[in-house]
C-alpha cells in the first residue's frame, strides 16, 4: 500500500491511507482533527483542514487522488515536483533532500492562521451543545468546546474549540437578559453563536472566537424538544396518568426528593414541623441542577418505586436555580419514569413564569413552602372531618346511653309497680278468703246451735238407741265445723301466700338486679371516656401556645410555652430541651 490523501466521497473528511510506520503516526497525530477509524484502519482528516495536511504529509511522500487534487487545486505533478524527494532508505527512517524550505513551529502556525483567514475571511454562525463551560465559567476568558451529537448517542461526532473573550462576554450576557425567557449559559444547552474561525500560534490550537449569540435559538430548540417529549407521552397515554392520580386523604408518609442541606429541604421541613401533624419525611438526596440532575433523580424515584408501599406521596422539588436548568426536567427518561410512577408525584421545581416537562405531568406548585403547604392542608382538612364525625358519634353514644338508662329506670318502675300490684292483689285474696271462712264458720256455728235443741227433742222421742246414734251424728258433725280445723286450713292457705310472695319476691330481685348490673356497665363506659378521669390517675393533657394538643415532641421547640392540665388545675412550662425517640413504655397505674 502506497502513502495516499485521498476524499471521502461521503464529502466532509480525507482519508490519509499507508503502511504502518511508527514515525509517521506521531506526524499525522499533529493535524487537526485528526480521527482514527478502527474498522477501515484508516485516519480521518477534516477537509478543512486540507492545506495544512498536503503540506505536511507531500514532503514524506504522500501523493494525492484526482479528488484530493481538485480539492486542493493543485495537480499531482506539481506537488510532487515541488516537494523534496524521499532517498531510497532503510524502512521506518525518512530523510529529506538538502536546500529544502524548513518552517519554525511558529511561523508554520502563522501560515496555517493566515490559511484560514483566507479561507475563512468572513464571521459565520456555527451550532452545537455547550461542553466545558462550567470548568471554565468564573474565569476572563472562556474556553470551552461546541460539540454536534447524534439524537441517540452520547459522545460527540465532532467537537470543537471555541473562547468568549471578556469583551464579548458582556455583549452575550445583555443578548440573553434581553430575551423573553432569560436563560444562562451552561453544558449541554444547544446555542448558536456568530463566530471568527481563527488559530492560537502559541499551541497551534485551532479555535472559534465568539462574536454573539442568537439566544431565540437556544429557546426555541428547548421548546421544539420539550414539544415533541409531551406529543410522545400523549402518544404512549402517559401525559395525564400520575396527574389523574388522586392525592391520598393522609399523605403523611413523605418521600423528599431534593439535595440534602439545600434550601428547600429546610423551606420544606420547617413548615411540616410547624403544622404539629405526625408526618414522616424520607429523604433521597439528588443534585436538582446540571448534567448529573437526571441520572440522579432517575436512581432516587427508582428506589422509591422498588418501595412504594411505604410512602403515600413523592415530592420532588429545588430551591432556586437559572431558566436553562429546567432543560434538565425535561428529559425523556425522567419523563418516562415520572410518569408511570405508580405514587402521586408533587413537583416543586418551577418558576412563576416557566414550567418544566415535569411540572406539566405532575401537581405541580412553584416552591418548596407551597408543596408543604399543600400536604398540611390535605391532613388538616382529614383531621378536621374526622372531629365532627368523632364528635358526632360522642354526641349519638350519648343520647343512646341515656336513653338506654332512662329504658332501664322505667323498666325498673314498671317492676316495682308489677310487684306492689302482686303483691296488694294476693293480700286482698287472702283477707277475703279469711273473711269468707270466718263468715261461713259463724253461721254453721249458729246452724247447729239452732239443730241442737231440735235433735234433742227428737231423740227424747225416740228410743234411746237412736238417741246414742244421733248423739253419735252430732258429735262427728261438731268434729268436721270444729275450729282447730277451720284453722288448720287457714293456715295451709297462708302457707301458699306466703310461698306465692317469696316467689314473686326472688323474681323481682332477680330483675332489678339485672336492671341495675345494665346501668352500672353503661356509667362505667361513660366514665372510662371522660379524660377527666385520666388526669385523675396523675397524667396531664399537654396544649402547646395556640391550645393545641402536643402529641410528639417535635411539635415543639426549646423555648416555646406550653400548658399542662391536671386533674386539679394547670402548669405553665417552658421548654428547655427535646427528645424525639420513642418514649419507655409506661406501667399500668403509673
Amino acid at each position: 500500500m502506497s502513502r495516499i490523501i485521498d476524499v471521502d466521497p461521503r464529502g466532509g473528511d480525507l482519508l490519509i491511507r499507508f503502511p504502518y510506520d511508527p514515525e509517521l503516526i506521531p506526524v499525522v497525530k499533529s493535524l487537526p482533527g485528526r480521527r482514527w477509524n478502527p474498522r477501515d484502519k484508516i485516519w480521518l482528516v477534516s477537509v478543512a483542514a486540507i492545506q495544512e495536511t498536503v503540506a505536511v504529509l507531500v514532503p514524506l511522500g504522500f501523493s494525492l487522488t484526482p479528488a484530493a487534487r481538485s480539492l486542493h487545486g493543485g495537480d499531482e505533478e506539481t506537488e510532487v515536483e515541488t516537494a523534496p524527494r524521499v532517498t531510497d532508505s532503510p524502512p521506518g527512517r525518512l530523510f529529506r533532500e538538502e536546500g529544502a524550505e524548513t518552517y519554525t513551529v511558529s511561523a508554520l502556525n502563522q501560515a496555517v492562521r493566515g490559511a484560514l483567514g483566507l479561507a475563512f475571511p468572513h464571521l459565520l454562525w456555527v451550532r452545537g451543545e455547550i461542553l466545558e463551560w462550567s470548568r471554565n465559567a468564573h474565569k476572563k476568558h472562556v474556553y470551552f468546546k461546541l460539540a454536534e451529537k447524534e439524537d441517540d448517542q452520547s459522545r460527540p461526532r465532532a467537537a470543537v474549540t471555541v473562547v468568549v473573550f471578556e469583551r464579548t462576554r458582556t455583549l452575550v450576557a445583555r443578548r440573553i437578559s434581553q430575551a423573553s425567557a432569560p436563560f444562562e449559559i451552561e453544558d449541554g444547552i444547544e446555542v448558536r453563536l456568530l463566530v471568527k474561525v481563527d488559530l492560537f500560534p502559541p499551541s497551534g490550537q485551532y479555535q472559534l472566537v465568539v462574536e454573539d449569540i442568537d439566544p431565540l435559538h437556544t429557546l426555541g430548540h428547548m421548546a421544539r424538544e420539550r414539544a415533541r417529549l409531551l406529543e410522545e407521552l400523549a402518544r404512549l397515554g402517559l401525559l395525564d396518568k400520575n396527574l389523574s392520580l388522586p392525592l391520598p386523604v393522609l399523605p403523611l408518609r413523605v418521600a423528599l426528593v431534593t439535595s440534602d442541606g439545600s434550601d428547600a429541604f429546610n423551606d420544606f421541613k420547617n413548615e411540616i414541623e410547624k403544622s404539629g401533624f405526625r408526618f414522616r419525611v424520607e429523604l433521597h438526596d439528588a443534585h436538582m441542577q446540571g448534567r448529573q440532575l437526571p441520572s440522579t433523580l432517575g436512581r432516587a424515584l427508582r428506589r422509591i418505586a422498588a418501595r412504594q408501599e411505604r410512602y403515600d406521596v413523592v415530592v420532588i422539588m429545588r430551591g432556586g436555580g437559572s431558566r436553562a436548568d429546567l432543560a434538565w426536567f425535561d428529559d425523556r427518561d425522567l419523563a418516562l419514569l415520572v410518569a408511570r410512577l405508580p405514587l402521586k408525584v408533587v413537583c416543586g421545581i418551577g418558576h412563576h413564569r416557566d414550567v418544566s416537562v415535569l411540572d406539566i405531568i405532575t401537581t405541580s406548585v412553584k416552591t418548596p413552602t407551597a408543596a408543604a403547604e399543600l400536604l398540611v392542608s390535605r391532613v388538616r382538612d382529614a383531621s378536621d372531618r374526622l372531629s365532627e364525625h368523632m364528635s358526632s358519634v360522642l354526641l349519638l353514644a350519648g343520647k343512646a346511653i341515656a336513653a338506654e338508662t332512662f329504658s332501664l329506670g322505667a323498666r325498673a318502675r314498671r317492676l316495682g309497680l308489677a310487684s306492689r300490684g302482686v303483691f296488694s292483689s294476693r293480700g286482698r285474696e287472702l283477707t277475703s278468703m279469711a273473711k269468707r271462712l270466718s263468715r261461713g264458720t259463724r253461721r254453721l256455728l249458729r246452724r247447729g246451735q239452732e239443730e241442737v235443741p231440735r235433735v234433742a227433742q227428737s231423740i227424747a222421742s225416740t228410743a234411746r238407741g237412736r238417741l246414742r246414734e244421733g248423739a253419735i251424728e252430732v258429735d262427728s258433725a261438731a268434729g268436721r265445723l270444729s275450729p282447730e280445723r277451720i284453722l288448720l286450713r287457714i293456715e295451709r292457705e297462708r302457707r301458699t301466700v306466703d310461698r306465692l310472695v317469696r316467689s314473686t319476691t326472688t323474681q323481682s330481685a332477680r330483675r332489678l338486679a339485672h336492671a341495675r348490673s345494665l346501668l352500672e356497665g353503661s356509667g362505667k363506659r361513660v366514665a372510662a371516656r371522660d379524660p377527666k378521669g385520666v388526669l385523675r390517675r396523675g397524667f396531664a393533657i399537654l396544649r402547646d401556645e395556640a391550645g393545641r394538643i402536643l402529641r410528639s415532641a417535635r411539635s415543639t421547640t426549646s423555648g416555646s410555652t406550653v400548658r399542662a392540665e391536671l386533674d386539679e388545675g394547670t402548669i405553665v412550662a417552658r421548654v428547655t430541651s427535646t427528645e424525639t425517640g420513642k418514649p419507655a413504655r409506661e406501667e399500668e397505674g403509673s
